[in-house]
């Protein structure tokens, strides 16, 4: 897991920042001139995992980025929570896949089994690593806030 003070394996700074409401994470590669940045968006449909923080850090824990499809399934799954690939969907011209940590109990009327979701870009650029991916699932599960991975490059 990347933690905040740990975001620097290549990476020079990092820093947290609010921009328009959104509060954005960001990891600099200067190596390879790369922005990778962590959006964090409020989403009313993310539940207080608090009491379960042992069990979603756990099936954080076991992601690989090799999981990664196109299609809607379970990819990992304990005896208490999962993470789905819930399908593609489109912001800003580009596709991301939307994966999110659930709760292995049926729904009930008005009561989220979401605890986490993250956005990963479809053409996973080779600089996101599980660390990173597994970085935006615990800022979800933390902030309960949906959150987007983008990747720029910056000019030389």
């Amino acid at each position: 897991m990347i933690e905040e003070s740990q975001c620097e394996y290549n990476v020079e700074a990092s820093r947290k920042r609010s921009i328009g409401g959104r509060e954005v994470f960001q990891c600099y590669d200067q190596g390879n001139r790369r922005r990778t940045i962590f959006v964090s968006n409020e989403n009313e449909h993310i539940a207080d995992g608090k009491q379960f923080k042992s069990d979603i850090t756990n099936i954080i824990s076991r992601w690989c980025n090799e999981l990664l499809t196109n299609r809607a399934k379970t990819l990992v799954q304990t005896n208490n929570f999962r993470i789905d690939m819930q399908g593609m969907v489109n912001r800003n011209n580009q596709k991301y896949h939307n994966l999110q940590i659930q709760q292995n109990v049926p729904r009930q009327s008005g009561r989220s089994t979401t605890f986490a979701l993250v956005l990963v870009p479809e053409n996973l650029p080779e600089q996101i690593t599980k660390r990173y991916v597994r970085r935006a699932f615990l800022e979800s599960f933390q902030k309960q806030a949906e959150i987007t991975i983008e990747v720029h490059s910056d000019p030389k």
